[in-house]
């Protein structure tokens, strides 16, 4: 062990470190399972995944490693997560939970007094993977719900960019499973991906051309007939592009995670500065879809403001038209869920202001048909009962 560091848990003592994405637990092994559990909230196990690690990279351990080997949990980063941990004192790291466990909070970046940079490296690159793996795991949900024209995209295209998709996804997934399966990822079959990642994002990118193509037609669309095609057109293909975008993301993510433990096999002192990199990059490429989407969805709020004026005209293709608007915006919305877009100001967004309009337009026409109603002289009719005989 090193004399890096004293550090000395007490009993019944926890320490959280907070990451960009999740959170990781550690100490006294029955006081992290009783916090986990009197707080509700589910968590992964990271300890043997570290210990591997650390063995495999052959790193000195301190005290507080020994720790994260023995009891160390991940937890993703959420609303309700976030609140326990900045519960804690933020300032000096220490606070006493109400059953007078004590509880310290620290940042990734604060770390450096417990851990080798070894240690560091590896503790960020197992976290970065679990957060990956639940990446994985909820845009697989999705996609395994989505309602998608798969067949009608792939007869469209010429360059076989979707039908190429599906070859990738499955080469992708078999070096995946492997590697979860043996621990560890060997030469031969990191050789079968290695190039899959310029694969997806040409994939990404196409789809986000289509995407913005639908766009411009709403936004050019004049005519009544011309909005309902364009319309209909986006509304029609919109899933399947999603569905494209998802894959895309999840198999770079699934990517990422076999890279992480390829680089700690062959190269760990560039450990941190690659998982950096992978992150940054998917940060960008998120960026991209998020922006693309974020476009489109303001083609929405004209595009309803038009067919409304055209209702009365022409109501039987602004009906059609609504219900266009009212898929894509379905669509959007779990999709943005699935890849936690409205982590990035999403749900702020006022591009979707056409909904709040909507509801508004329809209030002030029921009162409008009210107050008619109301000015319209009632008409009393008496009917006579006819004498018995």
């Amino acid at each position: 062990m090193s004399d890096k560091d004293s550090f000395s848990p007490a009993d019944g003592e926890i320490t959280v470190i907070e990451e960009e994405k999740g959170l990781a637990l550690f100490g006294d092994p029955q006081a992290v399972e009783a916090w986990l559990s009197a707080n509700g909230i589910a968590s992964q196990p990271i300890g043997s995944a570290f210990n591997k690690a650390i063995h495999s990279a052959g790193v000195t351990t301190t005290e507080a490693m020994n720790l994260v080997e023995q009891s160390g949990r991940w937890v993703k980063l959420t609303k309700e997560s976030a609140a326990l941990a900045k519960a804690t004192n933020a300032t000096s790291g220490v606070a006493r939970a109400s059953n007078g466990q004590i509880i310290k909070h620290l940042k990734f970046a604060q770390i450096g007094g417990l851990f080798t940079p070894a240690g560091v490296a590896v503790l960020g690159s197992i976290l970065a993977q679990k957060a990956l793996e639940q990446s994985i795991s909820e845009i697989s949900e999705y996609l395994e719900v989505i309602d998608a024209k798969i067949d009608d995209l792939i007869q469209d295209q010429k360059d076989n960019v979707i039908s190429e998709l599906f070859s990738l996804r499955h080469a992708v997934e078999e070096a995946y499973i492997i590697r979860k399966e043996t621990g560890f990822v060997s030469s031969t079959t990191w050789s079968k991906v290695a190039s899959c990642g310029a694969a997806a994002t040409k994939v990404q990118k196409y789809a986000l051309q289509k995407i913005q193509g639908l766009a411009q037609k709403i936004q050019i669309a004049k005519t009544a007939a011309d909005l309902r095609t364009s319309t209909d057109a986006l509304s029609g293909e919109i899933a399947g592009w999603l569905m494209a975008l998802g894959n895309a993301v999840m198999i770079q993510d699934q990517l990422a995670v076999i890279e992480l433990d390829r680089v700690l096999e062959e190269s760990p002192e560039a450990l941190e500065q690659h998982r950096e990199g992978l992150k940054l990059a998917r940060n960008h490429r998120i960026a991209e879809i998020e922006s693309t989407l974020l476009e489109l969805g303001s083609q929405l709020g004209p595009a309803w403001e038009t067919a409304q004026e055209m209702q009365f005209r022409n109501p039987i293709a602004v009906k059609k038209i609504f219900a266009g608007i009212g898929a894509v915006d379905k669509n959007l919305d779990t999709f943005a869920q699935a890849l936690e877009l409205q982590e990035n100001l999403w749900s702020e967004s006022e591009v979707f202001g056409w909904k709040v309009a909507a509801g508004a337009k329809a209030t002030e026409t029921m009162d409008g048909i009210k107050n008619v109603a109301r000015k319209i002289p009632k008409v009393e009719v008496k009917l006579k009962r006819r004498d018995s005989e």
